[in-house]
């Protein structure tokens, strides 16, 4: 069997000998399977915050979480600042990115050394953009 290719059509092409008293049956099924896929590609952009972190006040032991909301493509490297010097995770200190862009820092059992000025910012290769807020830790005093 032989195929050709004439424009967009396809000659399938066959020959057969066999003595004169046998039959031959030659069966040919062509299948055309077209899959179109539609993908949304976003437009390259620099980090914009669609949320801007929020002043906090909490008494000490609290937990504080910090939110905000940042879109770019592609998508941005994060890092949390506090007072301007990097954060890093650990114990008390998670930070999460999440799929639809929202960008959490949590602060466990805050004391009143972690009140401060906290700055979460966004890059990538089209630029940089930042969102900050205070958080104030209330200690507790006993009388």
């Amino acid at each position: 069997m032989q195929k050709q290719k004439e424009g967009a059509t396809a000659i399938l092409q066959c020959s057969v000998s066999a003595a004169p008293e046998t039959a031959v049956v030659v069966v040919v099924v062509v299948v055309v399977v077209v899959v179109v896929v539609v993908v949304q590609v976003p437009r390259p952009s620099a980090p914009v915050f669609s949320q801007q972190l929020e002043n906090q006040s909490l008494d000490e032991g609290a937990t504080a979480t910090l939110q905000c909301s940042v879109s770019a493509a592609p998508e941005p490297a994060v890092r949390w600042y506090k007072e301007g010097r990097p954060l890093a995770a650990s114990q008390k200190v998670e930070m999460r990115k999440l799929p639809d862009g929202r960008v959490t820092l949590t602060l466990y059992a805050v004391r009143e050394t972690d009140s401060g000025r906290y700055t979460c910012i966004a890059q990538n290769h089209l630029g940089e953009n930042s969102t900050s807020a205070n958080v104030i830790v209330n200690g507790l005093y006993y009388y």
